[in-house]
Formats: C-alpha cells, sequence, structure tokens
C-alpha cells in the first residue's frame, strides 16, 4: 500500500506523515470485481476497510428479500463494527463497481482511532444512524408487505365470494333443470304416445 493512496483521505488527517507510511506499509489491500462480495452477514470479522475507489453496497435480508441499508463511496469506512464490538457482520457489503479497498487489522484501526479523537465520535454517531436506518426502512418494507398481503387476501375474499355466488347459480341452475323435467316426458316414445293419444282424442271427439 502506498502512503500517497491514503495521504489525501480525511480519515487519514490525524496521522503524521511518519506514522501514515508506517501504516501504510503494514496495510494490505483488495480489489474486487462489481458484484463481488467483500464479506457476508453472520461472518466473524477481524478486519475493516477504507474505499481507495469504487463504491460499495450495504444489504441485508427482510423476510427473504434483499434490503439496500447504505451506499459507500472513496474515503469511507466499512466494516468497523466487528472490531468495535466482536460481534458478527450485521450486513453483507458487496461492489458496486470495480472497487479497491485498503484492509486495516484491529492494530491499525486502534492506531487510526487514537490519532483522530473526533473519529471514535463520528463512528458512535454514524452506527446509531445506521441502526435508526435500518430500523426504519425495515419497519416500512415490512408495513409495505403487509399491505401487499392485506390486498391479495382482500382479492382471495372477492374470489371465494364470486365462486360461492357462481356455485350458488349452478345449484338453482341445476333445480330449475330438475323442475322443468318433472313436467316433460322422459324421452321420445312418451312423447310420441301422448301426441298419438292426442290425435286419437280429436278423431273420435273424445274433447
Amino acid at each position: 500500500m502506498r502512503y500517497e493512496q491514503l495521504r489525501d483521505l480525511v480519515l487519514f488527517e490525524g496521522l503524521a506523515d511518519s506514522e501514515l507510511d508506517t501504516m501504510a506499509g503494514s496495510l494490505a489491500d483488495r480489489r474486487l470485481d462489481a458484484g463481488e462480495m467483500l464479506f457476508q452477514q453472520g461472518e466473524i470479522g477481524d478486519e475493516c476497510y477504507v474505499i481507495l475507489h469504487g463504491s460499495l453496497e450495504v444489504f441485508t435480508f427482510v423476510t427473504e428479500t434483499e434490503l439496500q441499508l447504505e451506499v459507500y463511496s472513496r474515503g469511507d469506512l466499512v466494516g468497523e463494527m466487528a472490531l468495535i464490538d466482536r460481534s458478527p457482520r450485521s450486513a453483507s457489503v458487496r461492489a458496486l463497481v470495480e472497487s479497491h479497498v485498503a484492509v486495516l487489522n484491529e492494530s491499525a484501526f486502534k492506531i487510526l482511532i487514537g490519532s483522530n479523537p473526533e473519529l471514535a465520535m463520528n463512528l458512535l454517531q454514524n452506527s446509531t444512524t445506521r441502526v435508526r436506518n435500518t430500523n426504519q426502512r425495515m419497519i416500512a418494507d415490512l408495513e409495505q408487505k403487509n399491505a401487499e398481503l392485506l390486498s391479495a387476501y382482500r382479492k382471495l375474499q372477492a374470489a371465494q365470494a364470486e365462486l360461492i355466488r357462481l356455485n350458488r347459480i349452478e345449484e338453482e341452475l341445476a333445480v330449475a333443470r330438475r323442475i322443468q323435467q318433472s313436467f316433460c316426458p322422459r324421452d321420445h316414445a312418451a312423447l310420441r304416445l301422448a301426441c298419438c293419444r292426442l290425435q286419437s282424442r280429436r278423431a273420435g271427439g273424445g274433447w
């Protein structure tokens, strides 16, 4: 990692040139293709990342639906919460475009925090904002899904009501057919016999 790649980033303003030069020499870097994962939710993390080039998106899943939480670009710090509270990754991160990141281990992260007292407060504020935004987005997503489920339920109710109506019409038609059949001869032979008798009565004056 070259000193020049870090010097103009706001995150490293608090480091003296000698400190930054030493840090730059110890840092690894990583290049990502568009769509490539940096890390996934649930993983144990012992590194955080500074974006040198490109942009990364942070996302999670709510009821099996992907939900984008944040988009970060050059100079932003990503994944630091795993070093602060030592918990598994709370979300996944992938590259939106071809990207380049510096990899900070716990030792480098502590040096960075120690060199910039305001950074620790900013990280706390950013973390609080992220949690609040994530909660709001998750609530909004759940409300949308509830509205979609309610709409689907109402459509199902309407379809069931229509099906019941059609079944009733079919039943009424069936009853009408049975009533009609009860007043009519059941076969053509009976109909012909009835006609012959009627003609005989007319011919014989049996009215």
